[in-house]
C-alpha cells in the first residue's frame, strides 16, 4: 500500500509540472488527484500563511500561486520518499515572478498523505529538509 500512496504523490506533483505547460487549472488538478475533503497546510513562514479544506478552496490556493508565480514557472519533481503513513515530495520550482520580473529558484518539501488513491492532507515545507524530518525521514 505504501507504494500505492507514493504513486498518487508523484502522480500529483508530476500532473502539477505538466499543468503549468498546459496551462491547466489548479481546480480541475485538486478535483482530478485530491479527495473533497482534501486539506493543505501552507508553511506558516509563507506571508499570509493559513489551511485550506476542500478540494475548491485548495485549488483556489494553488490557483493565487499561478498568478503570482507566472506562466513560465518549472516545476520538476525532485524525489518522493515514503515514510509509512506519509510520503514527502521534495518539489522545485523556478521562473520569475509574473508582475516583477525578480527570479526565483526554490527547493519545497510536502508531508503528504493519501486516503483512497486520493491526496488526502499535504503541508508544505519552505525548507525541504524539515519536511523529511517531519515525516522521521533523515535528509
Amino acid at each position: 500500500m505504501t507504494a500505492e500512496n507514493v504513486q498518487v504523490v508523484r502522480r500529483f506533483f508530476e500532473a502539477l509540472a505538466d499543468a503549468g505547460r498546459a496551462s491547466t487549472p489548479a481546480e480541475d488538478l485538486m478535483q482530478r488527484f485530491a479527495r473533497e475533503d482534501v486539506v493543505y497546510v501552507e508553511d506558516p513562514r509563507w506571508p499570509g500563511s493559513d489551511t485550506y479544506r476542500g478540494d475548491v478552496a485548495v485549488g483556489e490556493c494553488w490557483s493565487k500561486y499561478d498568478e503570482l508565480l507566472g506562466d513560465a514557472a518549472a516545476v520538476s519533481v525532485v524525489e518522493v520518499r515514503d515514510a509509512g503513513n506519509e510520503v514527502v515530495a521534495i518539489v522545485q520550482v523556478s521562473g520569475r515572478a509574473r508582475e516583477s520580473g525578480v527570479p526565483y529558484d526554490h527547493t519545497w518539501g510536502y508531508v503528504c498523505r493519501t486516503e483512497d488513491g486520493r491526496l488526502s492532507y499535504f503541508r508544505a515545507y519552505l525548507d525541504f529538509a524539515e519536511a523529511l524530518e517531519a515525516a522521521g525521514l533523515s535528509p
